[in-house]
């Protein structure tokens, strides 16, 4: 594959690996979107402004003095003016139905035409009418907005407790006043790692085993690549997935898929047309040796190769480090980890919050604390997961002085 200049539209947080990645190979990458989540120093050109105030991309593209080849989408809003970029430039990009992609209501109404399990579920503009059906159909619920992202503004709400609070407090969050509520769905949740190359060829990398917070929220508070799955599991959830990929019109680009694994078979619960976040393809990297970042670019480019596959076996995750609400942020020194496992498998360790500010409420991914990311044997990861809580803020009481 040639050197080529690549923009990505829309680039989300924590791509930084994606980035380097793309460098690395020799392309030139440009970025368009808020300067304050683009790391510049990785980039070889960028817009500082969101793609949205972008009226005309030929106009912005002749200003950038660089002729771009191939437009990327890596943030989850940005996805709409991905596809407008690749358009007015005549250059190959993300080819999806966005609308299905960003609206979890059509997401349901097409796994429904497509034979697969939806849970019940309602869509309503009125907190009130969530309330109502959720009184009705008399078991526990989730309540999400329809096209927001990072687990923010999703409840529980048990039975006999009012739906009304959550659906207002998700209907906030909907850049289209909307939310949905669903009967809740139990069992362990996985998420699937795939690219489609042209000609609609769905290839999945890997299936992640995935930690979410305690409820009513389900902030993903850890993933674990390869997910412990036996072969038979693994083949279904991974050809589930792929029939909503089809059903939901993905024809080229990356996705990242989220299962619930139920005593009747896998339940989509949504995909995104983009990679996932969280740094899973750095962990997809570690545990495989496959960059999905490239495999991304190639996949749109048209790049005459097969799909790569793995060359390592090993296993990796990221816990997201977190404290009670309340908790006084003193971070520990890494020296807690000396003479253990963890000692030997952290890779990367990252702090987002500063000393002495009180610990929120991790009801949304960016209410997290922070990271360690681990990689070795499955039995050296999944022992240093646990002692990984060492490296989060002891419990404290805020607010003393």
């Amino acid at each position: 594959m040639p050197t080529l200049n690549v923009l990505v539209v829309g680039y989300g947080v924590h791509r930084s690996f994606g980035l380097r990645a793309l460098r690395g190979q020799g392309h030139t990458v440009g970025v368009v979107d808020d300067v304050a989540h683009v790391p510049v120093d990785f980039v070889d050109w960028y817009h500082p402004l969101p793609a949205s105030s972008v009226a005309d991309p030929v106009a912005l593209a002749e200003a950038s003095g660089v002729a771009w080849d191939v437009v990327l989408c890596w943030g989850e809003y940005s996805l709409r003016e991905a596809v407008r970029f690749a358009e007015a430039l005549g250059l190959p990009g993300p080819r999806l139905d966005v609308d299905c992609f960003r609206d979890k209501s059509l997401m349901r109404a097409r796994l429904a035409q497509a034979g697969l399990r939806v849970p019940a579920y309602t869509v309503t503009d009125d907190p009130q009418a969530a309330s109502r059906w959720a009184k009705e159909l008399g078991r526990a619920v989730v309540v999400k907005p329809v096209d927001y992202a990072g687990s923010s503004g999703v409840t529980e709400v048990l039975p006999g407790i009012d739906a009304e609070a959550a659906a207002r407090a998700a209907i906030g969050k909907s850049f289209t006043g909307r939310c949905v509520v669903e009967e809740l769905i139990t069992g362990a949740e996985v998420s699937i790692e795939s690219v489609t190359w042209d000609g609609r060829e769905h290839v999945t990398y890997a299936v992640t085993e995935k930690r979410t917070s305690a409820r009513p929220y389900f902030v993903e508070t850890g993933h674990i690549v390869p997910a412990a799955l036996d072969d038979a599991v693994n083949a279904e959830v991974v050809a589930t997935v792929h029939a909503a990929l089809d059903a939901f019109g993905m024809e080229r680009g990356p996705s990242h898929g989220e299962v619930i694994l139920t005593d009747g078979g896998p339940v989509v619960v949504e995909i995104a047309g983009r990679l996932g976040g969280d740094l899973i393809p750095v962990l997809v990297h570690e545990a495989t040796g496959v960059n999905l970042y490239l495999e991304e670019l190639d996949a749109i480019a048209g790049a005459d190769r097969a799909p790569a596959t793995p060359t390592a076996r090993a296993t990796s995750a990221v816990r997201f480090l977190e404290a009670p609400a309340g908790t006084r942020v003193t971070w520990p020194s890494t020296g807690v980890t000396a003479g253990t496992v963890l000692e030997s498998t952290l890779r990367d360790l990252e702090h987002w919050y500063p000393h002495y500010v009180d610990a929120p409420v991790v009801d949304g991914a960016g209410r997290r604390l922070g990271y360690a990311l681990m990689t070795g044997t499955r039995a050296d990861v999944m022992t240093s997961y646990k002692l990984s809580d060492r490296l989060a803020p002891p419990v404290s009481t805020g607010g003393q002085s």
